[in-house]
């Protein structure tokens, strides 16, 4: 057969097995509720959703189903990037083609991606996803980032000119205006900055909280983790580095140092264990979400000759663009010098992202897999898998790995109401399912072995698949 090589042709090989029941059956399943694997089980899937689930003899397959034989297959939830980028038409931010980013989460098993940085734009691409239209994850968005306003400017206002990715706000009501806008905009949350004043932050909160539409991003350096933990409306923080100040020793020499960098990145050197393990219990007891991205400290943190490697290597060349690679060998380049110039250790980044991850397992904190990509210099889709690598390297069991990039983000959905029904392999859950050939239970690798994807009822077989990372290929070596 004929290995179909554009994105509209993909989908409609996918659609054209799902406009019928799927069941499919013999299959291994792996629910991720505890560490077991129930064989001989089949799955009938109607429209986006489960029907029916029960030993092979047990369950009726529809005289109209279209069969997938999951014999020596295991069956698991979608993956999710709880923090993904993609480019913004408006603006020259990122190089990365959308609906190309689009194919390459569903062909690596990813089902479900939070954007973390929005416009009007990124927000049309994503109903478009939602619609059919083009071949995707679930796609849910953040607003622009809200950032510090000059004193001197008058009441934020969202008719005024200026960058559509970054909403520069100074006092409450602007914070307040700025929420109502987002959520009349059709945004599914608000992004907190680094530099938002206290005062704006505290009317994005409060008219958040009113609206329904949870405040996400980073802590602001106004606030600091501690306020942020404190208050408790902030529904997700943002990266490693958060835990960064509140972590180091007392007797750390960045700490008093007057180089602002020593004392941001020579302070990664000095993570007390004993810090690390109250503030982990402490984002416990408060239930708040991370999304850890470790991925960022792996590949901005480690020896130069190694991420300019990464960036020849054949997956990075066959599905990123050019432009991408481009800024990505000058944001090396550039760590590199800084580092060499300032005498620290680029490696200490990531020695504090595993320290800190296997803290915040350890004490049971609500954990979300993302990756920053494409900041993170990893090609979409492929970034979850890497991601999960560097868990792994953390200690932290396949199990725990699979739930913070399956069952926990349907959860945190849920709990906001974005989405419904049940998560994971259940009765009425949504149909965003992972075919391997391995069990990823033994091994968290065994999650790249991918024979088909569901994404909402839609069945994608591995020709469908390489169809889709083919047509990625082909966009990006005719890419300037």
């Amino acid at each position: 057969m004929n290995r179909v090589i554009c994105f509209c042709a993909s989908i409609a090989l996918a659609m054209a097995a799902s406009a019928q029941p799927i069941a499919i059956v013999d299959v291994a399943l792996v629910p991720l509720d505890s560490a077991r694997v129930i064989p001989h089980q089949t799955v009938i899937l109607n429209g986006d959703r489960i029907v029916a689930i029960g030993p092979n003899p047990a369950v009726d397959v529809p005289a109209d189903a279209y069969i997938v034989d999951g014999s020596g297959r295991f069956l698991m939830p979608g993956l999710a990037d709880m923090h993904a980028h993609f480019s913004h038409p408006e603006t020259m931010y990122y190089a990365e083609n959308n609906q190309a980013s689009a194919a390459l989460l569903l062909a690596y098993g990813v089902t479900t991606a939070r954007v973390m940085w929005g416009t009007p734009g990124v927000l049309a691409f994503a109903d478009s996803v939602r619609e059919g239209h083009i071949p995707g994850p679930r796609v849910t968005v953040a607003s622009p980032f809200l950032q510090s306003r000059a004193d001197t400017a008058g009441p934020w206002d969202p008719r005024e000119a200026g960058d559509p990715a970054v909403w520069r706000v100074r006092t409450e009501a602007d914070g307040r205006a700025a929420a109502r806008h987002a959520y009349a905009t059709g945004y599914d949350y608000i992004k907190a900055y680094n530099e938002i004043p206290m005062e704006a932050y505290e009317g994005v909160l409060a008219e958040s909280e009113a609206l329904g539409v949870p405040v996400v991003g980073h802590v602001p350096r106004a606030v600091g983790l501690a306020g942020v933990l404190a208050d408790g409306r902030q529904r997700s923080l943002e990266h490693l580095d958060v835990f960064r100040s509140l972590a180091e020793r007392s007797d750390s020499p960045a700490r008093d140092s007057t180089q602002w960098y020593h004392r941001y990145f020579g302070s990664f050197d000095y993570a007390d264990p004993e810090r690390l393990d109250v503030l982990a219990a402490l984002v416990a007891a408060e239930g708040t979400w991370v999304v850890p991205t470790a991925l960022t400290a792996e590949w901005y943190g480690g020896p130069q000759p190694d991420m300019l490697a990464r960036l020849a290597s054949p997956d990075v060349v066959r599905y990123t663009a050019p432009g991408q690679r481009e800024l990505w060998r000058r944001y090396a380049e550039g760590f590199a010098l800084n580092y060499a110039q300032w005498g620290l250790d680029m490696t200490a980044n990531r020695s504090f992202a595993l320290l800190t991850l296997a803290a915040l397992h350890r004490r049971g904190v609500n954990l979300m897999v993302g990756t920053d990509a494409t900041p993170a210099m990893s090609p979409q889709g492929l970034a979850v898998h890497e991601e999960m690598a560097l868990w792994a390297e953390a200690g932290i069991p396949p199990l725990g790995i699979l739930r913070a990039a399956t069952l926990a983000p349907a959860r945190y959905l849920r709990e906001f109401g974005l989405e419904e029904g049940p998560a994971g392999l259940s009765v009425g859950a949504v149909a965003d399912l992972v075919l391997l050939t391995e069990n990823p239970l033994i091994d968290v690798a065994h999650a790249r072995r991918i024979d088909a994807v569901v994404a909402r009822g839609h069945l994608f077989h591995r020709e469908a698949l390489d169809a889709l990372l083919t047509r990625v290929e082909q966009r990006y070596a005719n890419t300037p």
